[in-house]
């Protein structure tokens, strides 16, 4: 949570302290904070950033300019469920990064020449024990991620990948077909237009609403690209 003082909101994003006062029991109730006698405004919760996203336009900074200003008065109170998403972020970074370095690791010794590994290794046993430390390490962070895995902490990109684009068809499918009908039929009926503008019209709405489906799906998988590569 980052909590701001409700006193100062009012300045910050110009609105009349009647009107904030009216929020603060309205729309922005559930993210509003009592701590220590004084009313604070959660600036990270869903309510306000909603909130604060519909007046962006008129204001000179955006959501996330607004919120790093506001940080040194803030009280930034850490959830037990944030520290524990955390902790699980950071060992799941911890353990890509590991498993990169070893993978790169044992392809640079696989590599080697015989002269090379008699002049960094001495001989093929000490190559042996060190390649082997590197495989056990690498069985350790399989294990690791299985755990993980069944904790329902990782998920198979190829998974989410197909589960992801799965949805996205059949949306693609009922919107292409029930709701694009809907649509024509009800300008159809509020302009009297005729069957073949019903026609002209099903295949723009098609168009249009296919180009924006298809956007989506690219921009979907590609960030589930871009989070691999993390």
């Amino acid at each position: 949570m980052i909590l701001y003082a409700l006193s100062h909101l009012y300045t910050a994003i110009g609105i009349t302290r009647q009107s904030g006062a009216y929020l603060a029991t309205t729309k922005l109730k559930d993210a509003v904070v009592f701590r220590d006698k004084r009313k604070y405004i959660d600036i990270s919760h869903a309510l306000f950033k909603q909130y604060y996203q519909t007046k962006e336009s008129t204001l000179k900074k955006s959501y996330a300019e607004f919120v790093e200003a506001c940080k040194p008065d803030c009280l930034v109170i850490e959830l037990p469920q944030d520290i524990e998403q955390k902790e699980i972020e950071k060992r799941g970074n911890a353990l890509n990064n590991a498993t990169i370095l070893t993978k790169h690791k044992i392809d640079e010794l696989g590599n080697l020449t015989l002269r090379e590994i008699i002049e960094q290794h001495g001989d093929l046993y000490n190559y042996s024990t060190v390649m082997q430390s590197y495989k056990a390490t690498l069985e350790i962070q399989k294990l690791s991620n299985q755990v993980c895995k069944q904790r329902g902490e990782l998920i198979d990109a190829e998974v989410l990948t197909k589960t992801c684009k799965g949805y996205l068809d059949a949306l693609s499918s009922a919107l292409l077909t029930d709701f694009v009908n809907w649509s024509v039929q009800e300008v159809a009926a509020l302009t009297d237009c005729s069957k073949q503008k019903q026609i002209l019209l099903t295949d723009k709405f098609k168009s249009e609403m296919s180009r924006q489906l298809k956007n989506t799906q690219a921009r979907t998988i590609q960030s589930i690209e871009k989070a691999q590569a993390i």
